[in-house]
């Protein structure tokens, strides 16, 4: 089985430094290509399994960002303040934003939907200017995504990324013994009793 390799590009040294260190604490490490805006042009890595983009010049973002998009691998990058984000959102609507926030390292996406049809759209603070194309068929931020990370002094959060969560519960699935019966009251079910467990998560 071949590593996954991962490419970060950041003119920030930290930032790299601390996405490898992150990974080293798991089991299974990929392998690293490290560059910085500059060097990108001159030395982009054509193979890839997942590339990270750290903090940039805002000239770069453009250099960096417009071949990374026209591949078919996965793209994360890390925005430090709202133009930035809506700039990405608007331009390269496939990378996925990341915000820089206390526990975005530890995060871990449990699982995520996608293919949406058209009843599905972008929600409104994501929709930044009047424009078609914001339903599921068009648009790939029409997401959402299951996620849990761990606080400080034995603490976590499992955010659903979905206001529909809630009003799921109920729903009765098919051949179930009747309502409350179906995947997202039992995954509720587990994650209050595992947060009620005296046990450190």
């Amino acid at each position: 089985m071949e590593t996954p390799t991962v490419l970060i590009i950041s003119d920030e040294p930290d930032f790299s430094r601390r996405i490898t260190a992150r990974w080293q604490m798991e089991r299974n490490v990929p392998t690293f290509t490290l560059l910085s805006g500059e060097l990108w042009p001159r030395f982009a890595a054509d193979v890839f399994d997942v590339a990270i983009v750290g903090q940039l010049r805002r000239d770069l973002l453009s250099v960096v960002l417009e071949p990374l998009h026209s591949t078919s691998q996965p793209i994360f990058c890390l925005c430090h303040d709202a133009a930035t984000a809506h700039l990405v959102r608007d331009r390269w609507p496939r990378v996925t934003l990341l915000r820089p926030s206390e526990h975005w390292l530890e995060t871990l996406v449990l699982a995520a939907s996608e293919g949406h049809g058209q009843a599905y759209i972008l929600v409104p603070e994501e929709v930044t200017s009047t424009f078609p194309n914001i339903d599921g068929p068009q648009n790939p931020r029409v997401r959402a995504e299951l996620a849990f990370f761990e606080t400080p002094n034995g603490g976590g959060v499992f955010c659903t990324g979905s206001i529909a969560w809630a009003g799921s519960l109920w729903h009765k699935d098919s051949g179930s013994r009747g309502g409350w019966d179906n995947n997202v009251s039992r995954i509720t079910g587990n994650v209050l009793r595992r947060f009620k467990d005296p046990k450190p998560l």
